[in-house]
């Protein structure tokens, strides 16, 4: 551990009716590994869609709280804290790598991570706490998926990144929209690349609209915005609970759908690519979304048939909320 204060382990807990384990505490646990390991981007995501789903996570927001200090923001690590002390959980929690069992509640721990944000010089008294893990007698979860969750390792080191934490990446010798959504500090997701494409279409839309548009190379220097995790979950937040969407196509090969999916956003339309596995092939879906019931998804297909005579075998669907999660805020 370091200067910036104690990272909270969150084990698997049992919630409510058939011991299903709370989705927020898995994001929570997944933040956790991510920021392990100095992945502060992947660990902002977890983190950030855990305390959408549950605002007063104080495990969530003591761990986001060192991503944000570790990145150069004490304002917002600031208000985590506080967030954590006006909440007052009664949990407390236990160091992983001692034995001494000694425990501590988790509002002393943010006060303490508090206190480190003026960034003095470490004395023996503000030494940092080693992590700790919700105590093993308060939770059911199996031996083997405690074992999963138990991060002994210490931190990797940070790599040099081109992406800024105000949402801003630098273009690379070398790089394409794929390669760009791809990096672990963008989207650590290729086919998100739509997303860079929308929010950068006056610099970008001077490129030849070709089946490997993704795929080609762009002007290095160029700065290229991209969606932050925290502006993903603020996004969401606002789409609400618009689960229909347009199924525009499906295709084996991405490259069928690409002119497509430049077309759409270049008329406005929210474009995204998933895929999925249907009798043992890999299928490549292109949809629009997002909107709030049947008729509303029934007459954006309407609008979009009548000038792309190619997607007149598209239809309409409602999703399951694990896809609108993972593409509306972006």
């Amino acid at each position: 551990m370091n200067k910036y204060g104690t990272l909270i382990l969150t084990m698997f807990l049992t919630f409510l009716l058939g011991g299903c384990a709370a989705k927020d505490m898995t994001l929570s646990n997944q933040g956790y590994e991510a920021l392990s390991d100095a992945n502060y981007t992947r660990a902002e995501a977890y983190l950030s869609e855990a305390l959408y789903l549950n605002p007063e996570n104080p495990y969530a927001l003591l761990n986001l709280g060192q991503v944000y200090h570790k990145t150069g923001r004490p304002d917002k690590a600031r208000q985590m804290y506080e967030k954590v002390i006006s909440l007052s959980p009664p949990d407390k929690e236990r160091q992983a790598t001692t034995d001494s069992g000694e425990e501590k509640p988790l509002v002393i721990i943010a006060a303490e991570n508090l206190n480190r944000l003026d960034d003095r010089p470490i004395t023996e008294e503000r030494k940092p706490m080693d992590p700790i893990e919700l105590f093993a007698g308060e939770s059911e979860t199996t031996s083997d998926e405690m074992a999963s969750e138990f991060m002994d390792e210490p931190s990797k080191p940070v790599e040099i990144s081109m992406a800024d934490t105000e949402g801003i990446y630098r273009v690379q010798d070398g790089d394409t929209l794929y390669d760009i959504a791809g990096r672990e500090e963008v989207y650590d997701h290729p086919l998100k690349w739509p997303t860079l494409y929308r929010l950068n279409r006056p610099l970008l839309e001077h490129m030849n609209i070709t089946e490997d548009f993704e795929t080609q190379e762009l002007e290095e220097g160029l700065e290229l915005k991209f969606v932050t995790p925290e502006e993903a979950s603020e996004r969401l937040m606002e789409l609400g609970e618009k689960y229909w969407v347009v199924h525009v196509r499906s295709t084996l090969e991405i490259k069928n759908i690409v002119p497509t999916a430049i077309r759409l956003m270049n008329e406005g339309y929210h474009v995204y690519i998933t895929k999925a596995t249907v009798k043992g092939k890999e299928w490549t879906r292109l949809r629009v979304g997002f909107y709030g019931d049947r008729t509303e998804a029934e007459k954006a297909r309407d609008r979009i048939v009548s000038f792309m005579d190619s997607t007149r075998d598209s239809w309409v669907t409602q999703i399951p909320k694990d896809e609108l999660e993972r593409y509306g805020g972006y």
